[in-house]
């Protein structure tokens, strides 16, 4: 299977198939092309490209509410977020209001500054703020910030944390 046949079958570019071999998801070999002097052309297993289609058609993506349960879950387990913590992100879950977030949303796992703000009722200069100040942890993949929901999450358990607290010293 040639390259551009296998960027079609999996329903992706050229420069994601290349992407595929780089990370070690897809092997490939090189031909002869027939006619052509010293010219190779890559050969992709069609096997393989079968098994990296069925892989990649598995949902790789968690729901907010899979996060919070699995965080939830693991936390009961281990004890690596504080009560305090762990009450700030069930608050925030409980407000948000499953069946309201775009369907878009919730398979994603990587957020734009806007996304995070629509579900996290934080302003985009808030967010953006954060993300300065490393307070929130994101990256910048083509101009635009992306923030994995787990992160977010944990933004959110901080500064609910932190807001209790400094309303609780502003109370004594």
């Amino acid at each position: 299977m040639l390259k551009q046949e296998a960027a079609e079958f999996l329903g992706c570019s050229t420069k994601t198939v290349e992407k595929y071999v780089k990370l070690g998801r897809l092997s490939q070999r090189y031909e002869k092309v027939p006619g052509a002097r010293g010219k190779k052309r890559a050969i992709f297993d069609e096997q393989e490209v079968l098994r990296l289609k069925n892989e990649e058609s598995k949902s790789t993506y968690l729901s907010i509410p899979q996060v919070a349960s699995d965080l939830i879950q693991n936390n009961t387990q281990s004890q690596f977020l504080s009560d305090e913590r762990l009450e700030c992100i069930q608050q925030a879950f409980s407000a948000w209001g499953y069946s309201q977030y775009l369907s878009s949303l919730q398979q994603k796992l990587l957020l734009r500054i806007k996304e995070a703000a629509e579900l996290t009722g934080f302003s985009q200069s808030g967010i953006k703020k954060a993300i300065k100040d490393n307070r929130l942890k994101a990256i910048k993949e083509g101009g635009a910030w992306k923030i994995n929901k787990v992160d977010l999450l944990n933004f959110i358990a901080i500064e609910c944390q932190f807001k209790i607290a400094r309303s609780q010293n502003l109370n004594h």
